[in-house]
């Protein structure tokens, strides 16, 4: 018997389902132009489930703090030397006060929140917020649960996902904690866009059932939250 999955099974299944390397720089590119564009020499930069760091791989703002955060961090083969690595549960990091003495500029979650369930995102967010410098940015990626689509299909392949998290709910929840949303983006459809012949259809029918694969909000905290400066929130594991 086993409480999770093993390391080789996840791995493949990645290699398997995940798509390509073209597939992934596509996916991220709006994101990664955003924080080009917004990142400066020195900020700091937290990234939660970072997986293989292709991400942080492609910020190109000099000088920049970068942390991976990942239990699964030995697949992390596209950070170099300048990356600290930290090779545990994203509880577990918040837990230590040692890896945290000064605030981040960026927290980024991407594909990490359908992991979780409600309560424990709950939870992240009021971390990632306590440990956020004021006009610092909390960045959520998730599969886009607007898209029928991905909510009933795409969503459900793989195996470690909880539920998902409509952008209502991601924005209520940044809302919540005193974060203001300055981004949003859809990217990724299923149908293409420019084919003329898709025209005839109704674009909401074709944005609900084919639409966007995955939803970025971006929240930016422009005061601090009362709750939190009394240490009220702490991850459940």
């Amino acid at each position: 018997m086993v409480d999770k999955f093993p390391d080789d099974f996840m791995k493949q299944f990645n290699n398997h389902l995940r798509g390509s390397n073209e597939d992934i720089a596509n996916q991220f590119a709006w994101l990664v132009n955003f924080l080009n564009l917004n990142l400066k020499p020195k900020n700091r930069v937290l990234d939660l489930g970072g997986g293989d760091g292709f991400l942080l791989s492609q910020l190109t703002v000099p000088d920049l703090e970068k942390i991976l955060v990942d239990h699964n961090s030995n697949y992390a083969v596209n950070l170099d030397s300048s990356t600290r690595i930290e090779n545990i549960s994203i509880s577990d990091f918040f837990k230590s006060s040692s890896n945290i003495t000064t605030g981040f500029d960026a927290i980024i979650l991407s594909h990490v929140i359908e992991h979780f369930t409600p309560i424990e995102v709950f939870n992240i967010l009021s971390n990632c917020v306590r440990f956020l410098s004021l006009n610092g940015l909390v960045i959520i990626v998730t599969p886009n649960a607007n898209n029928l689509s991905v909510s009933a299909n795409h969503f459900w392949l793989d195996p470690t996902h909880i539920r998902p998290y409509p952008s209502l709910l991601i924005k209520f929840l940044l809302n919540f904690f005193n974060l203001e949303i300055i981004e949003e983006n859809y990217d990724t459809p299923f149908w293409d866009q420019t084919n003329p012949e898709n025209h005839n259809l109704d674009i909401r029918i074709l944005q609900t059932l084919f639409g966007n694969q995955n939803y970025t909000c971006v929240g930016k905290k422009k005061t601090n939250h009362p709750f939190l400066d009394y240490n009220f929130y702490k991850l459940s594991k």
